[in-house]
């Protein structure tokens, strides 16, 4: 009679599968939102961290399926540090951006742009998930319902409630003390940061090459910025009439100024994480780009399979590789222009 009474106890695997749902649930809820971007999950990251979170997803939905609980804290504790690694990441992304420009003529147009990039609803649903299966993990008593599971282990409960609320009072407080280390990161950093890096994963601002002394450049890199944010590659397809392997980029512009852009040339240098030169893509564009203005484009840019550069360049995620704006000249629509020593 008790084999039978404990065989019908299952709101601990209950409780287990509810935290399993919410993990899977807040991988593709939005974690971010930013300007032109609108939302991003785990998945838009482009790095890797989604299938790091898939794959502890699925060892804690099978630790629950052979009702192994305390196997569940491992995914529990790592989904708590990799979304609090984020969350770190995403605050000094935005503290280097207004530091960036801090003391500008421009840095209002810095503060608007970081003020607008937010963390979402689903960074709650990970550390929740997180939480619940490092409780589940550490349930001494089953019980046949919720509720009942709830008072047989209130204490596990209480200090799991304690720790949300803990973690989360460190989310909010954490924006305060980023900046104070992100402006010295900024004032030993000779480059000019790329404003949109942390949008779609793509490049680094640390480590980049010296950019060149020409104080022209230097000027037009706070007048028009061009950011990467997605490297990909397109084999020939001869029935779509492309007789070439082309390398595929999304290109994203933003007119920094408060005057309007006709147009504008550059060169968009891609550096390997030793700072070395990989290869180089000459940037143009004759469309008016408003003050203020974001423009996201896909390019094509021809492949030689003989050529070394293109081959290490195709074959280097964007992740590992650093991009270097070389603009050359700019075109306002009031007839003013900028333009480079090497224009």
């Amino acid at each position: 009679m008790k084999a039978t009474e404990q065989d019908r106890k299952g709101a601990k695997t209950l409780f287990a599968w509810l935290c399993v749902a919410l993990l899977f649930v807040s991988l593709v809820v939005p974690v971010a939102q930013a300007p032109f971007v609108g939302n991003i999950n785990v998945f838009s990251l482009q790095d890797g961290t989604a299938y790091w979170f898939l794959g502890f997803a699925v060892i804690a939905a099978l630790a629950t399926f052979v009702k192994y609980y305390r196997l569940l804290v491992i995914p529990g504790v790592v989904v708590i540090g990799t979304t609090l690694l984020y969350v770190y990441h995403f605050d000094r992304t935005k503290a280097e951006l207004a530091n960036s420009m801090q003391g500008n003529f421009f840095s209002g147009l810095a503060s608007a742009a970081s003020a607008s990039i937010q963390l979402q609803w689903g960074i709650a649903l990970l550390i929740i998930a997180g939480v619940g299966l490092i409780i589940a993990g550490v349930l001494r008593r089953d019980a046949e319902t919720l509720p009942q599971l709830f008072a047989a282990n209130r204490m596990q409960f209480i200090e799991g409630g304690i720790g949300i609320a803990v973690l989360f009072l460190g989310i909010a407080v954490l924006p305060t003390v980023i900046p104070h280390s992100a402006a010295n990161a900024a004032s030993s950093s000779s480059p000019e940061p790329n404003p949109f890096a942390a949008i779609g994963g793509g490049t680094s601002p640390h480590d980049m090459p010296t950019p060149s002394p020409d104080l022209k450049v230097e000027a037009m890199r706070k007048v028009v910025s061009v950011g990467v944010l997605e490297k990909g590659f397109r084999n020939r397809n001869y029935e779509e009439g492309t007789y070439s392997d082309k390398f595929s980029v999304k290109l994203q512009y933003h007119n920094l100024t408060n005057k309007t852009i006709v147009g504008f040339k550059g060169v968009l240098e891609f550096y390997d994480q030793f700072g070395e030169r990989v290869q180089g893509f000459r940037v143009e564009s004759q469309e008016n780009l408003i003050a203020g203005a974001v423009y996201v484009g896909d390019y094509l840019y021809d492949y030689n399979q003989f050529m070394h550069e293109d081959q290490k360049l195709r074959d280097t995620p964007l992740s590992k590789l650093k991009v270097l704006w070389k603009p050359l000249r700019v075109n306002f629509a009031d007839r003013s222009s900028l333009s480079s020593r090497d224009q």
